[in-house]
């Protein structure tokens, strides 16, 4: 009698066992057929946002085209020249994940047209706010200014304009061009540490 009691506890455990275990399976396959593919809508709309903005850049004609020219011309000024890479970048990003985190990555290429613009901004930009001015005319202004590339837009003019209130101009440059490497750096996941591994694979080389 104790070994019957034993073999039905054991035929118990492995089948509780083996039921633990298709239901694991199955919970699993259920996961993966929900896997969400928002990041991979994302990179769609971003490729798309990319290929519109690279038509802006050689024609303004068309409404959605114009109203982009017009848009991104005015936040951006000088850094309008480079939304597309910037776009095609976070597609990239996002396309090819492999679930790893991308958001800080996404953050970083996105904003490097806003510190490539103030950059350009205090070398090149023509337009500066007179204390006792109005500060939405002096958006206004920045906004008509990006539109006819003759400042940082929107953004990148009142970055500029805020870190050389705070650095002066030459302390600004310095410290938007070492944010703008470290963007750089971010957005596309170069790290010291593979730095130093690829010069040290270079020296054996």
């Amino acid at each position: 009698m104790p070994q019957m009691a034993q073999t039905k506890n054991t035929k118990k455990k492995s089948n509780t066992s083996s039921k633990s275990k298709a239901s694991s399976k199955a919970k699993a396959a259920s996961e993966a057929k929900k896997k969400p593919v928002r990041r991979e809508i994302c990179a769609g709309v971003f490729g798309l946002l990319g290929l519109l903005t690279l038509i802006c850049m050689f024609s303004s004609d068309g409404v959605i085209v114009g109203a982009l020219n017009s848009f991104f011309k005015g936040c951006l000024g000088y850094g309008f020249w480079i939304v597309f890479i910037a776009f095609i970048l976070v597609a990239v990003i996002q396309g090819f994940h492999r679930g790893r985190p991308v958001a800080l990555r996404t953050v970083a290429a996105l904003l490097l047209p806003i510190f490539i613009a103030a950059i350009c901004d205090l070398m090149f930009g023509k337009l500066d706010f007179v204390s006792g001015d109005a500060m939405p005319a002096f958006i206004g202004d920045l906004y008509e200014g990006g539109k006819t590339m003759v400042c940082g837009g929107v953004l990148g003019g009142l970055l500029s304009y805020v870190c050389e209130l705070a650095f002066s101009t030459y302390g600004a440059l310095l410290i938007l061009f070492l944010l703008l490497v470290v963007l750089l750096m971010i957005a596309l996941n170069i790290t010291p540490k593979k730095i130093k591994e690829w010069s040290k694979a270079r020296e054996h080389n």
